[in-house]
């Protein structure tokens, strides 16, 4: 009975405690949708997102001063006078969280409210595919709806907006440190943001280089479904590591994500690895673009199956981070719950290996201040898995994150050679989201965390990884399925090959 006692009680207090330390956040509902929130409860979410940045980011102030950051901050809150329902404070908001240039600090949109507008109100939406380039054109990659506007037309507005003007609107909602990378980004993004943040619903009248269209919208599941048949017909891929062979010494392996768990992604990666060992291929083409990025340890595993030089723990010659009271409180919501009340800084590595290292460091940084470790460079130990070849490894401006801190080692340690385009992330910068939700609008935000510098040691975060031969793919290749950067990567090995012989 008295152990019975004991442990009634113990989960009475773990069920309490765990209250202090809640980690749901609740979606918009529909009633909600077109509420307005008082301009002052507004001004409230700005000082608070304000506070909780300068609690848990390392330096959010690098790119843009504090005083010119505050006069911004002055400057919207004068500009909302009055209440504003969510979107419209998003729309205000989001260009603001991004004058501090930091990929990882951000505003999303409220799921709520999409999700409605999604799947209830039968939004209908822009019914195309389409690729925008650097020089800020809008192009057509697929239309869906019934007016077929053949592929590659040039799109020269919509509903009466310039393309180049819809393009420098939305650049102020992605928070890329490079331009070039932000505007590839809108790629993907386009059509929401129509919705988000210009509030087109459709129809839409879309101007081309080959005559104005009246364009009917489609729901969401209809753009959908036209979306993922449009790509699945452009993508052979059936996974996340993928290996092909080229001929009988070349190789190709395809990374489209470095997410998910390290002990997962080490079975699927050393499986083909084992593979290229018994084919005995001399040359590894690594493909990495269109890589969003994921967890820094998986490139690691990657960088170890393929070159003995000495590298960092981190793939960095420096790494900080900022202790905080928000981020200890963070990283309890990313542990059961039954074992939630119990954790903190000093037991936490007892659920969390890989980060005991980082865990114990902090632990003797005091709060409010920065952890600040110099990396140094360890020999890695024998792997039986190696290859032992040449590596070619192709990036692209859709290289991210995760992706671009494993490119940054590879130039860096000159593990192989890079082909394609400059990164969309810069290999020294920011990582390691807290997300949270603001107190009145409920909008959700994440800041950085941590600060990394790249092995080399450059702290510039004006450019990302830069390929050591640049090669572009152009909208004309797409369309005749010529991959540009594969092509030019098999004839430098061929040519390599030749110089040999």
């Amino acid at each position: 009975m008295k152990i019975l006692f004991f442990i009634t009680l113990l989960i009475i207090f773990q069920n309490c405690y765990a209250q202090k330390y809640s980690c749901k956040t609740n979606e918009i509902k529909p009633s909600e949708i077109t509420e307005k929130i008082p301009a002052h409860q507004l001004h409230e979410d700005i000082d608070e997102f304000i506070d909780i940045l300068e609690e848990v980011h390392v330096n959010p102030y690098i790119k843009i001063s504090k005083d010119k950051f505050y006069q911004a901050v002055d400057s919207l809150k004068q500009s909302i006078p009055d209440s504003l329902n969510r979107q419209q404070f998003y729309q205000v908001f989001t260009p603001l969280v991004d004058l501090l240039n930091d990929s990882h600090t951000g505003v999303k949109f409220p799921s709520g409210i999409w999700k409605h507008y999604q799947y209830e109100a039968n939004g209908l939406f822009f019914p195309m595919a389409i690729m925008i380039t650097k020089e800020k054109r809008i192009f057509v990659q697929r239309d869906f709806s019934e007016s077929n506007i053949p592929d590659k037309t040039e799109i020269l507005s919509i509903n009466s907006k310039k393309s180049e003007d819809i393009i420098n609107t939305f650049v102020k909602y992605d928070s890329s440190p490079i331009e070039t990378s932000s505007i590839k980004r809108l790629d993907r993004k386009f059509v929401d943001y129509l919705w988000w943040i210009l509030d087109f619903r459709g129809p839409y009248m879309v101007e081309t280089n080959i005559g104005t269209f009246n364009v009917d919208g489609q729901t969401w599941a209809e753009y959908v479904r036209n979306r993922n048949i449009f790509k699945n017909s452009n993508n052979s891929s059936n996974g996340n590591i993928v290996l092909n062979e080229v001929d009988t010494s070349t190789c190709i392996l395809k990374i489209t994500s470095y997410s998910g768990s390290l002990s997962e992604f080490k079975i699927q990666i050393e499986g083909q690895f084992k593979m290229i060992q018994e084919k005995a291929y001399k040359n590894l083409i690594i493909d990495v673009r269109d890589n969003g990025g994921g967890n820094d340890e998986n490139g690691r595993t990657i960088l170890d199956l393929i070159t003995d030089k000495p590298y960092s723990e981190a793939l960095a010659s420096t790494f900080m981070m900022k202790r905080s009271k928000r981020y200890e409180k963070y990283f309890k919501c990313r542990t059961p719950w039954i074992i939630r009340w119990m954790v903190n800084l000093r037991t936490v590595s007892w659920f969390n290996k890989g980060n005991r290292k980082l865990f114990k460091a902090l632990l003797k940084t005091p709060r409010g201040e920065n952890l600040i470790a110099h990396l140094p460079l360890n020999e890695p130990t024998e792997n039986p898995r190696r290859f032992k070849g040449n590596v070619y490894v192709l990036s692209n401006h859709n290289s991210y994150s995760a992706t671009t801190v494993f490119l940054g080692a590879v130039k860096d340690y000159g593990v192989g050679t890079i082909i394609g385009t400059e990164t969309g992330d810069c290999p020294t910068g920011f990582g390691n989201n807290l997300y949270f939700e603001l107190n009145n609008s409920r909008l959700r935000c994440h800041s950085s965390t941590t600060f990394m510098i790249r092995p080399n040691g450059d702290t510039d975060m004006t450019h990302g990884v830069i390929p050591d031969y640049y090669v572009e793919q152009t909208i004309e290749d797409t369309e005749k399925n010529i991959d540009t950067i594969f092509t030019y990567t098999f004839d430098l090995i061929e040519e390599t090959k030749h110089n040999y012989e």
